[in-house]
């Protein structure tokens, strides 16, 4: 079931054909392989899967359709590029009038109003540049400091020997590098429809793995303070 999961996701997200999820997922992988045990083996393993899968590319029928879409290397769709690089541009000229708590009334600005599209909508397709224009440099601070503090606890159960003895790692790292990756690709798509309820449900799993893991470690020193006492 896990490996028919997977491929569902997989398919889904060369599907798309969006650049942003697809920088995510390598952020994730490198993550995982980062918090790891091994480090330089696995980080030797992830570059040599990376050559594998561009040779691959290269000397493919169609691998070169295939190369061009990758974000960094290849051209297709570069207009959408361009339109980030408008966009940013353009949101700081506007946040510089509202450095510290943002406007409600951001998008009827000339600077913002030059981005509407052929859809007749502004679409700010960067989460953080969403949160500023709207709540200024004090929300921002708000937003990163509470994924921040959940990459923090996340982080120290790595450091918890009882948490590997319990099984934990795989879960704290995974969970780990997944909020990472998530945190990367909301800076590459807009803050509508499903994206906000994704990350932070996510955030609160992850809360919750932290909670719990920390109650099989009083478990554990518990149950070794009764052997040592008995």
């Amino acid at each position: 079931f896990a490996d028919f999961a997977l491929a569902i996701f997989a398919g889904g997200l060369v599907a798309t054909i969006s650049r942003g999820p697809w920088v995510g997922l390598a952020v994730l992988g490198i993550a995982y392989v980062v918090t790891g045990p091994n480090l330089v083996l696995n980080l030797g393993k992830l570059v040599f899967i990376g050559f594998l899968a561009l040779f691959i590319l290269l000397v493919i029928p169609f691998g070169n359709r295939g190369l061009e879409l990758l974000p960094f290397i290849g051209s297709v769709d570069s207009g959408t590029v361009t339109y980030r690089q408008q966009l940013f541009d353009n949101a700081m000229q506007v946040i510089e009038r509202n450095p510290w708590l943002g406007s409600m009334d951001y998008n009827s600005t000339p600077e913002m109003q030059a981005m509407i599209q052929g859809e007749g909508i502004i679409d700010i397709v960067n989460t953080y540049l969403r949160v500023t224009l709207e709540s200024g440099l004090v929300g921002l601070s708000l937003f990163v400091s509470f994924f921040t503090t959940i990459l923090f606890g996340l982080w120290r159960l790595l450091k918890i020997n009882a948490i590997w003895d319990a099984g934990f790692n795989a879960c704290a790292r995974a969970s780990m590098a997944t909020l990472i990756a998530i945190l990367v690709t909301i800076a590459t798509v807009s803050s509508r429809d499903f994206a906000p309820y994704i990350e932070w449900s996510f955030a609160g799993l992850c809360v919750a793995l932290i909670r719990i893991a920390y109650r099989e470690r009083a478990a554990a020193v518990a149950a070794y303070a009764s052997r040592v006492t008995a």
